[in-house]
């Protein structure tokens, strides 16, 4: 099997290879659950990912790096950012943004349906 001019023997090394080549930024101000975030990726086989606290920090990274998804926490009231925010930046350089939220209806996404839902069906779609 190859793939981007790789040979491997196996599927899981293949489907290793993949996942790492996905880079995904995770942004919350709750450290809980950008643990819940960072654990059900790496469940699901993602290695190439990072994650913020700090909007302003995850802002600056993600206009400087070649970043595939971001999934941000759409009320960060302690952080003075929006996901909304990092949602129109990621925009205007074309990255694929989801805003999640447990407790904001506006959001793309409630955070259980992304822990249970969406990041168990990503490795299930790259397959």
């Amino acid at each position: 099997m190859s793939l981007d001019g790789k040979i491997f023997t196996t599927e899981a090394e293949a489907k290793d290879y993949e996942f790492n080549l996905i880079h995904v930024v995770l942004i919350d101000d709750d450290a809980d659950i950008l643990e819940i975030f960072s654990s059900s990726l790496l469940k699901a086989g993602f290695k190439n990912f990072k994650t913020f606290a700090d909007p302003m920090a995850a802002t600056a990274y993600i206009s400087s790096t070649k970043v595939d998804h971001v999934f941000t926490d759409f009320h960060m009231p302690l952080k003075g950012m929006s996901g909304m925010t990092i949602k129109d930046k990621c925009q205007e350089l074309n990255i694929p943004c989801t805003t999640v939220s447990s407790d904001n209806k506006n959001a793309d996404l409630n955070k259980v349906d992304l822990i249970k839902n969406i990041f168990p069906l990503l490795s299930i779609i790259s397959e």
